[in-house]
């Protein structure tokens, strides 16, 4: 997703073989002023499914993480 040899931001993504689970980890790398917030888009989802971010509740459409991200605080 994003390498942390191209620029200060890493990103990793490991979905489920029927794509009803994905683990994903986000990297940054040094801190900046001021930098605001990243979206980072997933691939590999079920567009049609519902995915829940565990940490929040959550509920995201797939097709919203593929298409438009998931918004990851700096």
């Amino acid at each position: 997703m994003l390498s942390p040899f191209e620029g200060n931001d890493a990103a990793w993504m490991i979905v489920s073989e029927d794509r009803s689970e994905a683990i994903v980890s986000y990297f940054h790398v040094l801190a900046q002023p001021n930098c605001g917030f990243r979206s980072v888009r997933l691939l590999g989802l079920e567009a049609n499914a519902d995915y829940e971010l565990l940490e929040s509740g959550q509920v995201f459409g797939g097709d919203e993480l593929m298409s438009v991200g998931l918004r990851v605080p700096v």
